[in-house]
């Protein structure tokens, strides 16, 4: 079995803020795993590397604007 991270582990791992991860379920940049019997949100590491890739991205985009 895949190791599994919750929303406070992943946000961790990827130096954002929790409400980050929440912003970017609600906007469907990602979807994060349920927990059948607790409905916790869930991450596998590939879903991190997605996520840190989306992290990257942002990051960017922040840095052009700030250019302007």
């Amino acid at each position: 079995m895949r190791k599994r991270y919750t929303s406070g582990q992943a946000a961790k791992l990827l130096g954002v803020h929790k409400k980050t991860l929440f912003y970017w379920e609600k906007t469907g940049k990602i979807k994060p795993r349920r927990d059948n019997l607790m409905n916790y949100r869930y991450f596998t590491y590939d879903d991190l590397k997605g996520m840190k890739n989306l992290k990257t991205k942002r990051g960017r985009k922040n840095e052009s604007s700030c250019l302007l």
